[in-house]
């Protein structure tokens, strides 16, 4: 992953950090690590020495990285327990059986990165169903319709067919809501992500699934990790 170098003029980002627009970029730094980490057949990206610290104020960029080390990335993933509760700051919720926590994996590429986890059974496959949870403090709420449009944006910078969905709940905390595609590799990834405002920080949820999962069970698992959530 690479730092852009600051930028300048309307609507750009500028050194000091903001306190408005890093939870945005935010959210295109989780999708990219989605897709790469996920990517065990592709790329992944490579992790800059100050890429956590850059991705509060500017987008993240996947830079060429090699299969191999994607594909240890899914090994490491596959060799522990899969299922149970996976737990962040502020946060717990319930992993389905097959699936396996991949934190440390995800954290390697970005300091935001508070939790991530991915399907264990998938090792070895053009693709590992995913999702991370990017946790971004000291922020300021945006009011809805400005989030909705603006996190959008963003996402269209890395992602094609982004939608803004209706407004979801995570217990109880009002979500924007999007859905996107993007390519990992050879494989296309499904993409759902949550953002949710909570004690002044954006927690951002990442879900990527291969297009080859059927819809069912993304639905499925999605709908239990979302239904298990509760917020400390």
């Amino acid at each position: 992953m690479t730092d852009p170098s600051p930028r300048t003029g309307p609507g750009t980002y500028r050194q000091p950090v903001p306190v408005r627009l890093p939870c945005l970029s935010a959210a295109v730094v989780a999708l990219l690590l989605a897709t790469g980490l996920g990517g065990c057949g592709g790329d992944a990206p490579e992790r800059s020495p100050s890429a956590g610290a850059n991705s509060r104020s500017s987008a993240g960029t996947a830079s060429a990285g090699t299969s191999e080390r994607a594909s240890e990335t899914t090994s490491e993933s596959s060799s522990g327990s899969t299922g149970g509760q996976l737990a962040g700051e502020g946060y717990a919720f319930a992993l389905p059986d097959a699936w396996q926590d991949a934190t440390e994996q995800f954290q390697e590429y970005s300091e935001l990165i508070d939790a991530g986890a991915v399907n264990a059974e998938q090792a070895g496959q053009g693709f590992s169903d995913n999702l991370n949870v990017l946790r971004n403090a000291d922020q300021a709420e945006l009011p809805r319709a400005e989030a909705e449009q603006q996190f959008a944006d963003e996402l269209r910078t890395v992602a094609s067919r982004v939608e803004v969905e209706p407004q979801a709940t995570v217990d109880g905390v009002a979500a924007v809501h999007l859905t996107g595609r993007t390519k990992a590799g050879e494989v296309t990834a499904l993409t759902d992500q949550y953002i949710c405002f909570v004690e002044g920080t954006y927690y951002v949820v990442t879900f990527s699934y291969g297009a080859g999962t059927p819809a069912p069970q993304r639905e499925r698992e999605r709908s239990a990790m979302l239904d298990s959530w509760t917020w400390d």
